[in-house]
């Protein structure tokens, strides 16, 4: 989890991770290993989810989904990502 930039500079600054922000990568992981996904689309911010995704993969011995990101859409304040 240490390979995210965010939580490795976090650690080396001695500044708090939650926990709910190492287990939704693990979760949203999970998903793809209980739907034995084949490909997964995301926005750019959800890449690190998707490759933990991956890796939980491995661990179960199935194929590695593929995945595709793509760019955040703009809410409709024009700022903001869509949520």
């Amino acid at each position: 989890m240490l390979e995210r930039d965010d939580f490795s500079n976090r650690y080396k600054e001695g500044k708090p991770i939650g926990i709910h922000e190492f287990l939704y990568p693990l979760m949203q992981g999970y998903d793809s290993v209980a739907m034995q996904a084949d490909i997964e689309l995301g926005g750019t911010d959800q890449k690190f989810n998707l490759l933990v995704g991956r890796d939980i993969q491995r661990e179960y011995k199935q194929e590695p989904q593929i995945i595709i990101t793509l760019p955040l859409l703009e809410g409709t304040d024009g700022v903001e990502k869509m949520s």
